[in-house]
């Protein structure tokens, strides 16, 4: 601004002088007079520019995810690129509501029935590209939309296994493998929490599932760990012969070339949704909006399922499993059953440390 203020001095007394000069009766004189005048005007306006306005920062959107932090970073750089917003991430892995969400805008691979188990934390919302995803998947006005879908699995460290079969569930009991078995705390991790249902609901009976659950805990199953992540990477550096743990995190091991093989249950599997929720009182509904319709995208799909090994749920890119889907899929239960199971599960489990 000093400087501008240092050109309207001296246009100042530049018009003044003018004023003295008798050009052709004054015409010449007039015309200086406005060419000065706008010049003032012009030189004012950009002064004011330079001392008062700064460039409005983009909105910070905050997601709280679910999902591991390299998969979810790489989608939202690409994200922030597209749509100018920055994301702020809170990494969770909720079987419950969390209560740590704190300010989060956007919920990232939470399971549909926790969305539908809370309807006033989350907003209504159909995505743009609703119609592309399967039928099975799809949802109109919804508290949660499903972008992708995955199954659960065991991941078997081929050197330390041998000749031990691993077909399903009943061959962890086996003695050889004592010790040797790892799983997400299921009070804390949604993969541990559906690898827990989808034992007691490929049992013959919950009993049955419930006997087999204080046989594998009485056969030294390894302290629960943090994620299925984790869970896989123990296999995969030979701290644990096998996981219970996701395919994604399975298939993540397998193409990095460890010495694993991804193993789906003789009992049978169950197949999950990823969802993506709005929260109520986010105030900014357009930046949410349009990530759940970015995480929707063919595009995003196509990346979920080639680089990070979801399923997706376009329409365009689920040919590939079909086989998949006649495999046995289990149903998620409500949230009550749900707590009662995880409640008998940590009875069993501190039962089981107990014991000498």
């Amino acid at each position: 601004c000093g400087e501008n203020a240092f050109y309207l001095r001296n246009n100042q007394t530049m018009r003044y002088n003018i004023k003295r000069i008798k050009i052709g009766g004054g015409v010449m004189e007039k015309r200086c007079f406005f060419v000065m005048l706008i010049l003032f005007v012009f030189l004012a306006a950009g002064c004011g520019k330079q001392s008062g306005e700064t460039k409005a920062q983009p909105p910070k959107l905050v997601v709280y995810c679910t999902m591991s932090s390299p998969l979810i970073e790489s989608l939202v750089n690409e994200f922030e690129k597209q749509y100018d917003v920055r994301v702020d991430l809170i990494a969770g892995d909720a079987v419950y509501y969390p209560e740590d969400a704190g300010e989060a805008d956007v919920f990232m691979g939470i399971a549909p029935a926790l969305a539908e188990e809370n309807p006033a934390k989350f907003r209504l919302y159909s995505s743009e590209n609703a119609q592309e995803i399967l039928s099975e998947f799809r949802r109109i006005e919804d508290s949660v939309t499903t972008f992708a879908a995955g199954s659960t699995v065991l991941l078997v460290n081929t050197n330390l296994a041998g000749d031990i079969p691993v077909t399903g569930y009943r061959d962890l009991l086996r003695p050889e493998l004592a010790g040797q078995v790892t799983m997400p705390n299921p009070a804390f991790s949604a993969t541990g929490c559906r690898h827990l249902l989808n034992i007691l609901a490929t049992s013959p009976n919950e009993d049955d599932g419930w006997l087999f659950v204080r046989r594998l805990l009485g056969n030294r199953l390894m302290r629960p760990v943090a994620s299925a992540t984790e869970a896989a990477s123990a296999v995969a550096d030979g701290r644990a012969t096998v996981a219970m743990t996701t395919e994604a995190a399975a298939l993540t091991e397998i193409l990095a070339g460890s010495p694993v093989r991804m193993v789906y249950m003789r009992e049978g599997i169950l197949t999950y949704e990823l969802g993506v929720s709005i929260a109520t009182l986010t105030p900014y509904h357009k930046e949410a909006e349009n990530f759940v319709d970015f995480l929707t995208s063919r595009s995003t799909q196509f990346v979920l399922a080639r680089q990070f090994h979801f399923r997706p749920v376009h329409k365009s890119l689920t040919e590939a499993d079909a086989a998949d889907k006649k495999r046995p899929v289990v149903s998620p239960v409500n949230a009550e059953t749900r707590r009662r199971i995880l409640d008998r599960f940590a009875a069993y489990a501190a039962a089981a440390e107990a014991e000498p």
